[in-house]
């Protein structure tokens, strides 16, 4: 089985990293990619109207370290954790509900597992979702992992 373990470097892509572990562990030969996605920001002005184009490019840079990073820390304990799994990482500049599910197609995953961030449905009108993204428009079956900070917050316990 070929299963997409999309993850920011939250508390809640470590709930999904965690519950991927689980789940992958049962399978026989699994395949797992960790796909870490950060989006670019807009072009920083030093002065109105004149974008700074080395500073922008140096917060891109370190942007990118840090999702390879990200990646990187997932796939040690993925293989520490899943030694018999094929485990490789995929590092994207890009909006993250669109990379997830277009890494998932170029990769025929089965299955996509991603955090949320429980934002509420208000949240989501004013933020986005890139999980309700990502289950509307999958090309295969998608495990959205809530952390269990995120679930008593939810159900209105601290």
């Amino acid at each position: 089985m070929k299963t997409l373990l999309a993850i920011d470097g939250s508390i809640f892509g470590s709930a999904a990293l965690s519950q991927a572990c689980e789940i992958i562990g049962s399978q026989t030969s699994p395949h797992v990619r960790v796909l870490t996605v950060y989006e670019s920001l807009a072009p920083v002005m030093s002065e109105p109207f004149v974008p700074m184009p080395v500073y922008s490019q140096e917060i891109v840079d370190e942007l990118r370290q840090k999702a390879e990073q990200i990646a990187a820390g997932a796939v040690v304990k993925l293989t520490e954790k899943l030694p018999d799994a094929t485990v490789s990482s995929c590092v994207k500049m890009d909006e993250p509900g669109s990379a997830i599910v277009s890494e998932a197609k170029a990769w025929n995953a089965d299955l996509i597992i991603v955090g949320s961030h429980g934002h509420g449905i208000f949240g989501r009108v004013l933020l986005g979702s890139v999980s309700d993204y990502v289950i509307h428009h999958a090309p295969c079956s998608v495990m959205v992992v809530r952390s269990s900070t995120n679930v008593r917050n939810h159900n209105g316990n601290n």
